[in-house]
């Protein structure tokens, strides 16, 4: 949920590995850590950059420790210039709870109940969908929303295939079907993201990317960048200053790997910003368009809004051939996949600018 409220927030946002590197190249205003490990806290000693605030989000006992090991930097004399700094972080970790002396009749506790999912809308692709919706309530009590067109894997036992594909228009009570709940819907991802095939449309990208960059007049980075920003703003001219992310999505090809040895996509987060920078850089709608689908969405995290899509994915997946070999390499995966079928007790339609608002 704070993800997804967070899309529109202009922000870079980085790997704690990573967070030393980004210091020495960019000045944030601010900067918050959430879950704060040794790295980042060495990159919060050790930077030259002036940080004005610095936020730390963890747990209290995490916080204690970290608390414990900066006291040890504070009394050693070979890491005196780092002292002051080590001085602030305790301080500021003792405001936000770590002191573990602390009398619990005088802490605030805020606390936040889980919000157990009880609806799944399968029907925006980074648009507002307004037409008709197929609402499924399914025996666990969860209701699953699609367009009357949207796929659905289909439980068929006996059959030479485990799901078969069919329209939500055509569900009826009674039958099984995959729930794409909120137990499944990473572990798919994370198939779906290190299949051969969406590595192979991830690189496709990245190839087109590097040709981009190669032939955007300008010396510099920054000059390509800039040149960049003209032509959106003549397509979009609400584009704001996208300078640094234009920077970071003109060398998507060189982002470096993570230890699984994917690549993050590099691209703008949502499709109207990507499109705007696909136009502008000489690319039609229409392969911008395989570019998000295909390339750039099955690398990313799930997101409501691209809930459609991303059940679009989800069944090519489970219905292709080809995705044998990640049945096997991921372990336990297809196991899960039969654990989220669910019976499906009511089927209602619902019209375009009816409830679906």
């Amino acid at each position: 949920m704070a993800s997804d409220r967070a899309v529109h927030y202009r922000c870079a946002v980085v790997d704690h590995r990573n967070l030393a590197c980004h210091l020495a190249s960019q000045a944030p205003e601010r900067l918050v850590v959430v879950g704060p490990t040794p790295e980042a806290i060495q990159a919060l000693l050790t930077t030259k950059s002036s940080l004005k605030t610095a936020y730390l989000l963890g747990d209290a006992s995490g916080s204690a420790l970290l608390s414990a090991e900066l006291t040890s930097i504070e009394l050693i004399d070979a890491f005196s210039a780092f002292a002051a700094r080590a001085k602030a972080l305790i301080a500021a970790l003792k405001r936000g709870g770590s002191d573990e002396a602390l009398d619990q009749a005088e802490a605030e506790f805020s606390v936040a109940s889980v919000i157990k999912e009880r609806e799944i809308d399968l029907t925006q692709s980074d648009e507002a969908y307004r037409g008709e919706v197929v609402q499924l309530t399914m025996q666990s009590g969860l209701r699953l929303d699609y367009r009357p067109g949207g796929e659905i894997l289909l439980l068929s036992p006996g059959e030479l295939r485990p799901f078969e594909r069919i329209q939500a228009r055509e569900v009826e009570p009674g039958q099984r079907i995959l729930v794409l709940d909120a137990s499944i819907r990473e572990p798919l991802r994370l198939a779906i993201a290190g299949s051969r095939k969406s590595q192979q449309q991830l690189a496709q990208y990245h190839a087109r990317i590097a040709e981009i960059y190669s032939k955007t007049p300008g010396s510099t980075k920054a000059d390509k960048a800039r040149r960049v920003l003209e032509k959106m703003r003549e397509i979009d001219p609400s584009t704001g200053d996208e300078i640094d992310n234009i920077k970071r999505w003109l060398t998507a090809d060189v982002a470096r790997p993570t230890p699984e040895g994917s690549r993050a996509p590099g691209a703008a987060r949502d499709w109207k910003r990507f499109l705007v920078f696909m136009k502008s850089v000489g690319v039609d709608e229409n392969l911008a368009s395989l570019y998000w689908k295909f390339a750039v969405l099955p690398a990313r995290s799930y997101r409501a809004q691209e809930g459609h899509l991303f059940n679009q994915r989800v069944v090519q997946f489970v219905l292709d051939p080809e995705s044998t070999g990640i049945w096997k390499a991921m372990q336990g995966l297809w196991q899960q996949v039969m654990e989220s079928v669910d019976v499906v007790e009511e089927v209602t339609t619902i019209t375009g600018g009816d409830q679906n608002g």
